[in-house]
């Protein structure tokens, strides 16, 4: 489509053009009779395309992967360039309205970045953040046992050395509520017991956002 515009300035303001298009503009000086016309001089130049809609991330409570969905803007697009900044650093360019990224760290947060490219214009940047889900402790075990309370210890989460995060502890007998502490180590002394009963006690991680990892459990008996 060639439109012409006609203006007694040195500018031109064109309106109603399509986000992300390239354009080429000539430019003519006409003389008074309204007729002579110099040479055009060219310019060929892209609009801004626009920003992708309704960016989200996902987690899907995965410990080492983030989903990115977005909503395609009106105009044209060449493709996406999406970043993810934290622990792990990578961009991925695509050219659809999803991207997944894998082999993340359990337990961080994670800034994902999304902008447009069309041609050689780019879109303002879209921002979001999300976490992943921590991993679990492992290998509960119980290293003192009395009448009214027991310590117990467990190794530290994969791939969460370093990582700022707690635990919380729920532990109850027979058909008990449940009671939870919290630790910021890895061992914890429960106190206040019954002598000589049967306790369930789950440990899970607390990480980033405060998702809780996967539980994992164990039972002692108390001493009578």
């Amino acid at each position: 489509m060639i439109n012409n515009i006609i203006v007694t300035s040195q500018s031109a303001i064109v309106v109603n053009l399509t986000p992300g298009q390239t354009y080429t503009f000539l430019i003519y000086t006409r003389a008074a009779d309204n007729v002579t016309e110099s040479d055009p001089v060219s310019l060929t130049t892209c609009t801004v395309p626009g920003q992708a809609v309704g960016v989200t991330v996902n987690n899907y409570q995965s410990v080492n992967s983030l989903v990115v969905n977005w909503t395609a803007p009106a105009g044209i697009v060449s493709n996406y360039n999406v970043t993810i900044t934290g622990d792990v650093n990578r961009t991925l360019q695509n050219n659809s309205t999803q991207v997944t990224f894998t082999n993340l760290l359990p337990g961080r947060n994670y800034t994902v970045t999304v902008q447009t490219i069309s041609g050689s214009c780019n879109s303002l940047i879209t921002t979001v953040t999300e976490a992943t889900y921590p991993t679990p402790p492992r290998n509960i075990s119980f290293i003192l046992i009395q009448t009214n309370t027991t310590t117990l210890s467990w190794v530290e989460p994969v791939n969460m050395t370093r990582v700022i995060k707690s635990y919380n502890i729920a532990y109850y007998w027979n058909a008990s509520s449940p009671i939870t502490v919290t630790s910021n180590y890895q061992n914890v002394t429960l106190l206040s017991l019954k002598s000589g009963s049967n306790y369930t006690i789950t440990v899970v991680t607390v990480g980033a956002r405060g998702y809780l990892s996967t539980p994992v459990s164990g039972s002692v008996f108390t001493k009578s």
